[in-house]
């Protein structure tokens, strides 16, 4: 026995690893697409341990204060923080990615439903606690959110009040912010409670192979009796590991960088604004993180009032994408099976996207109904023809001659758009002669719905085919290669780290997060090649002698 392997069964047998139901799964899933669930937990992790150091340094009577301290003269406090507000954005935008991943190959089917009720949950929570954490700093957006969240609270129907006085205090800076941070916390830990329960059910559920390997039929499981299957331990835990060091490294270079350029967006920069009681303060608008911008713009149509933009904003998709098991309920796979499901997805996604640019270049301007409504609509007519062409040449129970009549269909759909596109637009001349960021969202609006659409028509025209796959036969590089690139890659980190330890730890602060996150990167690479060299070199070699 290789001293490899007696170290590994070493640490098994001690951590009676072996002994846990964890599943196996097979070659193909060691990609990113099956595993972004991991880097999700990565960025809470990361969230985890950063908040429990700036918890250290944080005072609720005079948090924008302190916070200024905490950059201006704390070792190392300016990347905390700065890492800290971009680890919630990567585990939010990740936490999105995996949902809408999962929902497009129908991951929410038997028997995963409990698993991706929690999910939903947990996505809620997520925000939640971004909302929380936001708020803490004092700045002057940390108190347009407030004031934000106070109105959006106050406007519930009977126990408005109450629940304002409970969320946001009695109105002084330190009744405020001690609940603030309170919440933050307990928000957190019932984060980490519901991770870990989740985690337990995708262990348990096993991983959900590729809906053809399931016949496009649910219930969609892996055969754990298979010999063919990987392990759990190690080879499982040595690709998290590798895709967390990817996940902390971005999550230090992108804050790092931003930090060091000149005149970086106040919607992007990675440290807080200014004080609200600054002369500047009435010069800023009213920005929220990212993923609160597309409420923010919803909060501008009329005449709708704050709890009516909850109830359509986050109430309602809340609710659906919840219950969407149980509307669903159909044990197919395909995914033109219940074509409207998958339409109300990129609907989702597409005003998502459109209201957030909208908030981005037009934050506060009021919209009235008839902008605001042809905006939504566009897109929703567009992708719901569109899938329903699609559905019908390319759908489970499509009849043959369907498929002789596709592209007559598709240059139907495509007219379609274009006439939508120009109607809902208020006409390109319009926009050239009085140029208006209202304007600007139906085409953004249009350009993208389209755009999606004609994704989705050629990834199906493609895996629609009869003909078998073939992998490209890639050329794999050799054991030697790996050896020099390992060599390399831990020399160059040594040089790194070694350079990085000389920066001052206040001023040079943005230049030691670079370095640090490209050691991350270069630990996650080292991992990659050891996982090939290990584990797909020496399959491959056993396969080829045998």
């Amino acid at each position: 026995m290789s001293l490899r392997q007696r170290f590994i069964n070493w640490w098994s047998d001690r951590l009676h690893i072996k002994d846990v139901p964890l599943s196996k799964i097979p070659d193909y899933m060691y990609s990113v697409n099956y595993w972004l669930g991991s880097m999700v937990a990565a960025a809470f992790f990361y969230e985890i341990i950063t908040g429990l150091f700036l918890l250290l340094y944080y005072a609720p009577s005079e948090p924008y204060t302190q916070t200024m301290y905490l950059i201006q003269k704390v070792p190392y406090g300016s990347l905390l923080l700065a890492t800290h507000l971009y680890g919630a954005y990567a585990m939010i935008f990740l936490a999105y990615v995996h949902m809408f991943r999962n929902y497009f190959v129908k991951a929410y089917k038997k028997p995963r439903e409990l698993q991706w009720m929690v999910g939903v949950i947990l996505l809620t929570l997520l925000q939640g606690v971004a909302f929380m954490g936001y708020s803490m700093t004092g700045d002057i957006l940390a108190t347009d959110a407030v004031d934000v969240g106070r109105g959006i609270t106050e406007g519930f129907p009977l126990v408005g009040k109450l629940f304002e006085s409970i969320i946001f205090g009695n109105g002084t800076t330190l009744d405020l912010f001690t609940r603030l941070l309170g919440y933050h916390v307990l928000l957190v830990a019932l984060t980490g409670l519901l991770f870990g329960y989740h985690f337990y059910l995708a262990e348990m559920n096993g991983f959900m192979p590729h809906p053809k390997k399931a016949a496009y039929k649910a219930p969609a499981i892996i055969d754990q009796k298979d010999t063919t299957l990987n392990p759990w331990y190690p080879r499982n835990l040595l690709y998290m590991l590798e895709l967390a060091f990817f996940t902390f490294g971005f999550i230090i270079i992108i804050p790092s960088i931003l930090s060091i350029l000149p005149h970086v967006p106040i919607l992007f920069s990675p440290y807080p604004s200014v004080s609200p009681t600054s002369p500047q303060a009435k010069t800023i608008p009213a920005y929220p993180p990212w993923f609160f911008l597309f409420m923010y713009k919803v909060l501008d149509f009329r005449p709708l009032s704050p709890f009516d933009v909850v109830i359509i904003s986050a109430f309602v998709p809340i609710l659906y994408f919840l219950f969407v098991p149980i509307l669903d309920r159909s044990d197919s796979l395909h995914p033109l099976s219940g074509w409207v499901f998958q339409a109300i997805g990129v609907i989702a996604i597409i005003n998502f996207i459109q209201a957030s640019v909208w908030a981005a270049v037009a934050p506060g301007v009021p919209v009235e109904p008839n902008v605001y409504i042809p905006v939504l609509a566009e897109p929703a007519i567009i992708v719901l023809i569109g899938f329903y062409f699609l559905a019908k040449r390319y759908g489970p129970h499509a009849q043959p001659s369907t498929n002789v009549k596709g592209a007559a269909m598709l240059i139907t759909l495509l007219a379609t758009a274009i006439g939508l596109f120009t109607v809902t637009s208020n006409s390109i001349s319009s926009l050239v002669e009085s140029f208006s960021a209202t304007k600007v969202v139906p085409v953004i609006s249009g350009l993208l719905s389209t755009g999606l659409i004609g994704v989705v028509l050629m990834k199906i025209e493609v895996t629609s085919t009869e003909k078998p796959h073939v992998k490209s036969m890639k050329k794999k590089i050799g054991l030697g290669w790996v050896y020099f690139f390992l060599t390399f890659l831990v020399v160059l980190a040594v040089i790194i780290a070694v350079t990085i330890w000389s920066f001052d730890p206040i001023t040079q602060t943005s230049y030691f997060g670079i370095g640090l996150g490209t050691l991350f990167v270069i630990f996650g690479e080292v991992i990659a090649l050891y996982h090939y060299a290990v584990y797909s070199y020496a399959k491959k070699r056993g396969e080829q002698s045998g």
